[in-house]
């Protein structure tokens, strides 16, 4: 808080519907754990996460970042 640096940050996926507006995570992701897709969502978080990190690494020292994955990705290799 002294300095006003960012040092760490969660990463959280968000889906934005027009028609409806901001849809929360807790309605998408069931979904896509039920037709076998939460792995796709999780590799493509972990490179969009991965690649804004390597950005905001030219601004700060240190940067760590949450991301929330669902425990049967740890068993992935894509996900590693």
């Amino acid at each position: 808080m002294a300095t006003g640096q960012i040092t760490a940050a969660d990463a959280v996926a968000r889906w934005h519907e027009p028609s409806i507006g901001w849809v929360p995570p807790s309605s998408f992701v069931p979904l896509l754990e039920r037709e076998g897709l939460l792995s796709e969502l999780t590799t493509r978080a972990v490179d969009h996460v991965c690649a804004n990190v390597a950005e905001l690494a030219k601004a700060t020292s240190a940067l760590t970042v949450a991301i929330d994955l669902a425990p049967d990705s740890l068993g992935d290799p894509a996900v590693a």
